[in-house]
């Protein structure tokens, strides 16, 4: 699997997405398709059973911390 850094317009439809919740979420992937030149959001996770560690282990870290934080709130 590669990393795939998002062009501004496909992080700005991300974004406005997630501010629908009016919640923050501790993780989220929002899976997008260009159309026209145009990004498409085509599914919403807020549950990701696998994560991807293996792909990135170098999240693990960075979402344990992240979770520790949010629990200290």
């Amino acid at each position: 699997m590669l990393k795939y850094d998002p062009p501004m317009d496909e992080r700005r439809v991300a974004e406005d997405a997630l501010g629908v919740m009016g919640e923050p979420t501790e993780y989220a992937r929002i899976d997008i398709l260009r159309a026209r030149n145009t990004p498409l959001i085509i599914e919403v996770e807020l549950i990701e059973p696998m994560l991807f560690f293996d792909f990135f282990p170098e999240t693990v870290e960075v979402f344990a911390d992240h979770i520790e934080k949010a629990l200290r709130k």
